[in-house]
């Protein structure tokens, strides 16, 4: 099976997709949902598939070292920066962030899009990950990834939870 190259115009390459157009947390399940699509749209691109395979080519069939190796090389490629006030923006994983990283263009982006990224190189070697969407009373806030149950947030130390939650639900990818 083979798959088409991304075809973009360069306004294309360059905006995101935004979410929580519904406000409150309609919004934040309409952005999970749309998460949950790209990451696994994502999973099945080659170049999704061969960055998985080189990033974890030493680890043979150790699941705890896949998923690790994968969480270490998303959080050192993708630096954390922080959407606009009041705006979700989804970074797709193929598109925009596997398309850059491949032209040696700076990439970025926040908890979801490191998340989706995450997800879809894990899915993509067979693994079944979940989304950890965290949060206070008022309000769901944060993401993360849940592989073979290991916590992988790439806004702090592998292993390391999130501070503890006042909601956390788990979606499967």
């Amino acid at each position: 099976m083979t798959y088409p190259q991304p075809v973009l115009s360069a306004d294309a390459e360059e905006a995101p997709q935004v979410s929580a157009q519904w406000p409150g947390e309609a919004g934040t399940w309409q952005t999970v949902a749309m998460m949950r699509n790209m990451a696994r749209e994502s999973s099945l691109h080659p170049w999704i598939r061969d960055r998985a395979a080189q990033v974890t080519a030493h680890c043979e069939r150790d699941t705890r070292c896949q998923c690790l190796a994968l969480y270490g090389y998303v959080k050192n490629v993708l630096p954390y920066v922080k959407d606009p006030e009041g705006v979700e923006a989804l970074h797709h994983p193929v598109t925009w962030i596997e398309r850059r990283l491949r032209e040696g263009k700076p990439v970025y982006g926040d908890c979801d899009d490191a998340s989706m990224y995450l997800a879809a190189l894990l899915r993509a070697i067979g693994h079944r990950p979940r989304f950890r969407v965290l949060g206070r009373e008022d309000r769901l806030h944060h993401v993360s990834v849940v592989c073979h149950n290991i916590f992988l947030d790439t806004t702090v130390q592998p292993g390391v939870q999130y501070p503890q939650p006042k909601r956390a639900l788990q979606v499967p990818v």
